[in-house]
């Protein structure tokens, strides 16, 4: 898939790759990650989905529970997502409850579902 910025002109967009090329960066569509008891998964032009640890009946963690099949939507639009490096950036519309960027280590990554974006021209 082609590299884009969601609600961005193509002049923007152009000038953001050529800015991320200089810096040999690769551009991530799609990451599946796993932290503090969540899956969260995370593609740009859509708010993250966070899918919660099950939990016992009375709200208790359970240990190597699944995780809940349905997911709740947090944050905002998610605008780009950068591999630099040995950590994945993740940036969105501010002030969306997440910090901005947000970081995740490679080591958070589940499975191999991450698709990247196709490279640079």
């Amino acid at each position: 898939m082609k590299f884009f910025l969601p609600d961005k002109s193509d002049e923007i967009i152009q000038s953001q790759a050529d800015h991320l090329k200089a810096r040999n960066v690769r551009a991530i569509r799609f990451i599946e990650y796993e932290h503090d008891h969540s899956r969260i998964e995370v593609e740009v032009g859509k708010p993250r989905k966070e899918y919660g640890q099950r939990i016992g009946p009375r709200g208790g963690r359970i240990a190597g529970a699944d995780f809940e099949r349905l997911a709740h939507s947090t944050g905002k639009t998610v605008q780009m997502i950068l591999l630099s490096g040995g950590l994945i950036e993740v940036y969105s519309e501010p002030n969306d409850g997440w910090s901005f960027p947000s970081y995740v280590g490679l080591n958070e990554l589940k499975g191999d579902k991450t698709e990247y974006f196709d490279p640079w021209d």
